[in-house]
């Protein structure tokens, strides 16, 4: 039996660590804002963890891909959650990014 005292080896992919329970650490997530447009005239917010794109919908987040959107601008999560209390949106989605 391999001993996974001191994490998985070198050869070890960030694939396999997940699917085997070695965790690095917790997953990260960016938010931003889309362009303002004439439905969303203070933008929406977007949301990437792992990759992927993701929109911030009445009902939750909505995939969009892996293609950043072009003009979406960084914000803070600080920021993000003052543009949900904006646009009546339950910030609490903000901590509830899917992750795949």
């Amino acid at each position: 039996m391999r001993d996974t005292s001191r994490g998985p080896g070198p050869n070890v992919s960030r694939h396999d660590m997940r699917d085997h329970g070695f965790v690095t650490r917790p997953a990260t997530v960016r938010f931003l804002r889309s362009e303002p447009t004439m439905a969303y005239p203070r933008g929406r917010i977007l949301a990437v963890s792992e990759g992927r794109y993701h929109v911030l919908a009445n009902d939750g987040w909505v995939r969009l891909g892996q293609h950043r959107p072009t003009s979406a601008e960084r914000l803070t999560r600080e920021e993000a959650a003052k543009l949900c209390e904006a646009t009546d949106l339950d910030a609490r989605y903000l901590d509830a990014v899917p992750t795949e």
